[in-house]
């Protein structure tokens, strides 16, 4: 493999083996994702997706990997916020704060989010501290180009749902 691929496709896998297709419990999934880094293609892989809703049975399944090596790099997750976002945020800052400070093995990297809307995506950008990367989830709808254009306002990142559950 050229070294510019390489550099290309260096973290560019996160892990979601919670949603379809895999839609695997908690426990199975901390154990592949703690096998998938020790793997040849581990430079590949980035962060573990979770909903916020289920970080107690992240932190559960967690403390039941494998031993790893004190040099290895946190867990970084991708955390999914829900239906109340505001609260949801308050979590992952909490989460952060509590859990982070105390073991170093894992952190709250990334929050994703859906805006159907550029209005959901201005009301909600400016809650999130700059501690995270954000994600806003948008529509590939008639308001495609307004919501990118707030997402971009925003500092953040836009994805496009290409699969999966689209409720």
């Amino acid at each position: 493999m050229t070294e510019s691929l390489r550099m290309l496709m260096a973290e560019l896998i996160d892990y979601a083996g919670l949603f379809p297709p895999a839609a695997l419990p908690m426990t199975a999934c901390v154990n592949n994702f703690s096998d998938y880094q020790r793997s040849e293609h581990a430079w590949m892989l980035n962060r573990f997706v979770v909903p916020i809703l289920q970080l107690e049975p992240f932190l559960g399944a967690f403390e039941q990997p494998p031993a790893s090596p004190e040099t290895e790099a946190p867990w970084k997750l991708s955390a999914i916020v829900g239906l109340e976002p505001e609260s949801d945020i308050d979590k992952a800052v909490d989460f952060n704060q509590r859990i982070f400070p105390r073991d170093k093995a894992v952190v709250i990297q990334s929050l994703e989010m859906k805006a159907s809307d550029p209005e959901t995506v201005r009301r909600l950008a400016p809650l999130v501290p700059k501690e995270f990367e954000t994600y806003f989830e948008i529509p590939c709808s008639d308001s495609l180009k307004d919501c990118i254009g707030a997402v971009a306002e925003s500092g953040a990142r836009a994805k496009l749902r290409t699969g999966g559950d689209n409720a």
